[in-house]
């Protein structure tokens, strides 16, 4: 029997692993650098998905500004802040589960590419990867459609058959436009009600309902 799904394709944050406390680090210290500030959790929380200089455009309302931001953002991340960050429990046991299954995976990610790499390596599931589609650092900035159809290209997968996995809108919306299936997970940075507002094809509550959605 031919399987549903012969490729999925994996948002990062907020979907493989939890990287607020370093996100949140290095965003804050972006702002407080430029002479800004933010105290609202909830608000913090929404800009883990969007590019960064979107959201930091909406404090500065200036391009050259927010590029600086961003430029601090990174600094900092590199420096250490990106590993301030932990696997979804379960979610290794899926990739796992998934490549015994030979199902095709990929990462599609607002995330620079070079901070995607290190991190799959820092938690060792690197190998279940055939190809990450991100962002390169002072290249124009992808948008989550660019990211999606790069990675099922890649593959030389079939739209048809591949499944978009993550957390925000941002992640239907582009898997719709793609013409893939659109997998929300509510156990990230989004909510059900976000998910359901782009059309999501299905919402997973726990990474082992992702598992047993692909290969049911």
């Amino acid at each position: 029997m031919s399987k549903r799904f012969e490729t999925v394709i994996f948002d990062f944050d907020g979907t493989i692993a939890d990287t607020f406390r370093g996100v949140r680090h290095c965003f804050l210290e972006a702002l407080h650098a430029f002479g800004y500030d933010e105290t609202d959790e909830a608000k913090l929380h929404t800009y883990l998905g969007p590019p960064l200089f979107d959201s930091f455009m909406l404090y500065c309302h200036d391009e050259e500004t927010a590029r600086q931001m961003v430029a601090k953002y990174r600094e900092v991340y590199r420096a250490g802040a990106m590993l301030q960050c932990d696997l979804y429990d379960g979610i290794a046991d899926v990739f796992a589960q998934l490549d015994a299954a030979g199902i095709k995976m990929a990462i599609a990610s607002s995330k620079p590419g070079e901070f995607v790499k290190r991190l799959l390596g820092h938690f060792g599931i690197e190998q279940f990867f055939d190809f990450i589609s991100a962002p390169v650092i002072g290249k124009p900035e992808p948008t989550k459609y660019d990211l999606i159809t790069a990675a099922v290209s890649a593959l030389g997968a079939d739209f048809s058959s591949a499944a978009m996995v993550g957390d925000r809108k941002f992640d239907i919306e582009g898997a719709k436009q793609a013409g893939v299936f659109a997998v929300g997970v509510s156990y990230g940075f989004g909510t059900v009600a976000e998910l359901e507002s782009q059309g999501a094809d299905c919402i997973c509550d726990t990474p082992k309902q992702i598992s047993e959605l692909i290969l049911q």
